[in-house]
């Protein structure tokens, strides 16, 4: 390249700067660069980036200087966005990251001091409704409140203790509602519905097993009162000697309950004497065909077996 060629480089360069666009500048410097790295190249570049860092500065002086009316009205959280967007300008500027760490310090004191104050009154709030004895609202308070405060020690021990009297109330609502009417499968769902809501409480588990198990009592004495008043009906066809609708009567009872002992004996007294009732009509047949058989016999005396 020539000096002819340099100096048209150095004329653009100085128009770019006069509107602002340093950086512009930079980048067709450096393009020039690759077709002379000549010393004059180099320094011109080298004082553009001086330039441009000087620029930026003082740009963000300027904003920064601009915005201080923000810390008298406490907008903090306004300054760190602001100094988050200076900072992408100049990573090492070390004004903008005191500024940034000493923002960031203010906003987490304030959230403590606001933290605080919300647990103060949430506590008075729980205070009250213990005593007035709701529970379950004590309980949702105390919930509520550590999902602001995560370890308030208050809370958790409060919302311990308002849990078993609070479960133990669901319970009894639950058990007054379905249990004590003997709505076992209504107590049932009640009971899974709320584990499913509030997770596997101790207390409501051991309702819905305490449940499960009275609705299978419950089926069980159904099942006998109907075993039992199907023997009695079956007691009524043996006593009519009605043997074959006694036997059905029992292979149907026996489907409710194939272990019963009662029904396997009335089973087998009933097959005896259906047994007993065919062998005397094989009996009495035979004897109805004894007339024929001896007259049979008067006519071919030869043809008969004798045994």
């Amino acid at each position: 390249m020539t000096e002819k060629d340099f100096s048209q480089l150095k004329l653009q360069v100085e128009k770019l700067i006069s509107t602002g666009e340093i950086k512009v500048a930079i980048e067709k410097c450096r393009d020039y660069l690759q077709f002379d790295n000549s010393d004059a190249v180099i320094s011109l570049i080298e004082q553009l980036e001086k330039l441009d860092k000087d620029t930026t500065i003082q740009i963000i002086d300027q904003a920064i200087k601009k915005s201080d009316h923000l810390w008298n009205e406490r907008q903090y959280m306004k300054l760190y966005n602001l100094y988050m967007r200076l900072y992408s300008m100049a990573p090492k500027y070390k004004k903008l990251e005191n500024l940034i760490v000493k923002v960031r310090n203010v906003i987490e004191k304030n959230e403590h001091a606001q933290i605080k104050d919300v647990a103060t009154t949430a506590e008075s709030k729980i205070r009250e409704l213990l005593g007035r004895g709701v529970y379950k609202d004590v309980y949702l308070a105390c919930n509520e409140l550590l999902e602001i405060d995560h370890t308030n020690s208050f809370a958790l021990k409060t919302m311990k203790q308002a849990e078993k009297k609070y479960f133990n109330q669901l319970a009894l609502d639950a058990k007054n509602k379905y249990v004590d009417k003997g709505d076992f499968r209504g107590a049932i769902d009640e009971f899974s519905s709320l584990i499913n809501k509030f997770g596997n409480n101790k207390i409501l588990l051991n309702a819905l097993v305490e449940s499960d198990q009275k609705l299978i009592n419950q089926v069980k004495s159904g099942h006998e009162e109907s075993i039992n008043a199907g023997l009695d009906k079956v007691g009524e066809l043996v006593a009519k000697k009605a043997y074959s609708d006694a036997m059905l009567a029992i292979l149907k009872l026996q489907e409710i309950d194939p272990t019963h002992k009662k029904i396997q004996k009335t089973k087998i007294k009933i097959q005896l004497k259906l047994d007993q009732l065919l062998d005397e009509e094989i009996v009495e047949h035979i004897k109805g065909l004894q007339p024929l058989l001896e007259e049979e016999y008067g006519k071919n005396p030869e043809g008969f077996v004798r045994v």
